[in-house]
């Protein structure tokens, strides 16, 4: 990993616009998001984001879920759009930087539901 920039946050990680293998982020082509969205079950485009519906059984299983996208986001160092509504999560992606879908996105979906996978 390149060493940060000297930006920190409350929790002394970097929050520079720099992704974890030190390179700048990308934003993707259509046709790039295309081919990722393949790979990603569930996974939707639009408006310059990189969306997914989940559903569960109780409010307690959503709220489980959101802290797991929790702990991916503040791995990643990248953080999405969250919203819930009982058994309902919506998780939005984009990267501001770039103006839409970058690969610091379609990484931080993989990792969703790698996550999920595995709880």
């Amino acid at each position: 990993m390149v060493p940060c920039c000297e930006e920190r946050n409350d929790f002394n990680e970097c929050v520079c616009s720099r992704n974890l293998e030190g390179s700048k982020m990308t934003r993707l082509t259509e046709s790039e998001i295309a081919r990722e969205l393949a790979q990603l079950d569930g996974w939707d485009a639009a408006d310059g984001l990189l969306r997914k519906e989940f559903r569960f059984k109780t409010f307690a299983g959503a709220m489980k879920f959101v802290n797991q996208v929790a702990d991916v986001a503040r791995t990643q160092r990248h953080h999405p759009e969250i919203w819930n509504s009982y058994n309902l999560v919506r998780l939005s992606l984009t990267t501001h930087d770039e103006g839409g879908i970058s690969d610091k996105d379609v990484a931080f979906a993989r990792a969703v539901e790698e996550s999920r996978a595995s709880s």
